[in-house]
C-alpha cells in the first residue's frame, strides 16, 4: 500500500491518493483559503471539492454547504454546537469561565466534564468514565467498574497498557499516531488506519478497546480528540476553540494546518512532554514508540530486537 502527498502552492498538503499496487483505492483533497482554514473537502481531486464550508473573520466555520444550522460559538470563541459526523451532531457544548467543556451532548447522549486544573489538561472525569492523572501524563481511567492503566516511558512517551491483568503495548508511527497494539505474546491484536488528518478507517480492527488514536490523542466518546488544553474534531480537521496560548496566527488550526509532517504546538502538552533538554521545541521529533528494550534503529526508524528487524 503506497500513499502520495500533493501540496499547493504554498507549501500546504492539499491531496493525496493510496494506491494498492497500481490500482488507486482511496483519495483526500483539501482545499484552503488564505489563512490556512479548510474551505472544501472530498475524495474528487481539484478545488473545490463535495463538501465546502464558509468561515468568518474569526476564522470560525459557520456553514457547510450554505448550510448553517448547528453552528454556533460563545464569546471566548468556543464551539457550543457542530458539524454532524458518525458519532451525530454536537450541541449543547457548555463551557466555565476557563474555558473548560463542562457538558457536550452527541448522538442524544450527554457527557459533563470535570477538571482537577484551571485548564483542560487534568479531567477528571467525562461521563461515566473517571481519570487519574500523574506528573507524566493520564495513568488510569474506570468506565463502570472496568479500570485501565497507562505506563509511559520517563518522558511521558505512552508504552503500554493493562486490562483485564493483561498487558498491551503500543505502536505508533511517526507522527505519533497508534498504528497498532500488541499483547505479551508480541501478537497484534488491534490494529488502526486513519485519513490523513486523523479520521479513524474501516480499515481499523479492534479485539482489546483503548482510546489513544490519532497523533497520540485520546479518542472520547464524541468523537473527539482530547489533547490536553483543546479538543480536535478530525472530520473538520481543526480544534473546537481558539489557541489558549495565542501563539497561533490561526487559532483554530492543527499544527498551522500541516497534519503529515508537523505535530500540534507544545502548549498543548504539559509537563516533561514535548521537552527535550528542558526546552520546548515547536514540534516534536517524529519518533518511532517500542517495546522496552527494544532500540529504534536511527536511520530508518525500525524497532530492534536481538538483530532482527520488527514492523512498525
Amino acid at each position: 500500500m503506497k500513499i502520495s502527498y500533493t501540496y499547493d502552492s504554498v507549501g500546504r498538503f492539499s491531496y493525496a491518493k493510496e494506491e494498492k499496487g497500481s490500482t488507486p483505492t482511496y483519495s483526500w483533497q483539501y482545499c484552503f483559503d488564505q489563512a490556512g482554514n479548510l474551505t472544501s473537502q472530498g475524495t474528487g481531486k481539484g478545488c473545490p471539492s463535495d463538501s465546502t464550508f464558509t468561515v468568518n473573520d474569526a476564522q470560525q466555520i459557520t456553514a457547510k454547504n450554505g448550510n448553517s444550522s448547528n453552528w454556533s460559538y460563545d464569546a471566548a470563541g468556543n464551539e457550543t454546537a457542530g458539524a454532524p459526523s458518525l458519532e451525530g451532531t454536537r450541541t449543547g457544548e457548555q463551557w466555565s469561565d476557563f474555558s473548560q467543556m463542562t457538558s457536550i451532548t452527541v448522538g442524544g447522549e450527554t457527557y459533563e466534564g470535570q477538571y482537577g486544573s484551571t485548564d483542560q489538561s487534568e479531567r477528571i472525569r467525562l461521563g461515566d468514565t473517571f481519570f487519574h492523572n500523574g506528573p507524566l501524563g493520564l495513568s488510569a481511567k474506570s468506565t463502570a467498574g472496568a479500570d485501565t492503566g497507562f505506563n509511559r516511558e520517563p518522558g511521558g512517551t505512552l508504552n503500554s497498557m493493562t486490562t483485564g491483568g493483561k498487558s498491551y503495548y503500543y505502536l505508533s508511527d511517526a507522527l505519533g499516531s497508534v498504528i497498532a497494539l500488541t499483547d505479551e505474546a508480541d501478537t497484534k491484536v488491534n490494529t488502526y488506519s486513519y485519513s490523513p488528518r486523523g479520521v479513524e478507517r474501516v480499515a481499523t480492527s479492534e479485539k482489546v478497546s483503548q482510546p489513544y488514536r490519532f497523533a497520540g490523542g485520546y479518542q472520547d466518546p464524541t468523537g473527539l480528540y482530547h489533547f490536553k488544553a483543546r479538543h480536535y474534531d478530525p472530520h473538520m480537521t481543526r480544534f473546537t476553540q481558539p489557541d489558549p496560548s495565542g501563539q497561533e496566527k490561526n487559532p483554530y488550526l492543527y499544527a498551522g494546518g500541516d497534519h503529515v509532517n508537523k505535530q500540534r504546538h507544545p502548549s498543548f502538552r504539559k509537563g516533561p512532554q514535548g521537552c527535550r533538554g528542558g526546552k520546548h521545541h515547536r514540534y516534536r521529533r517524529p519518533s518511532v514508540e517500542c517495546r522496552p528494550g527494544w532500540p529504534v534503529r536511527r536511520s530508518g526508524g525500525e524497532c530492534l530486537r536481538r538483530g532482527s528487524r520488527r514492523g512498525r
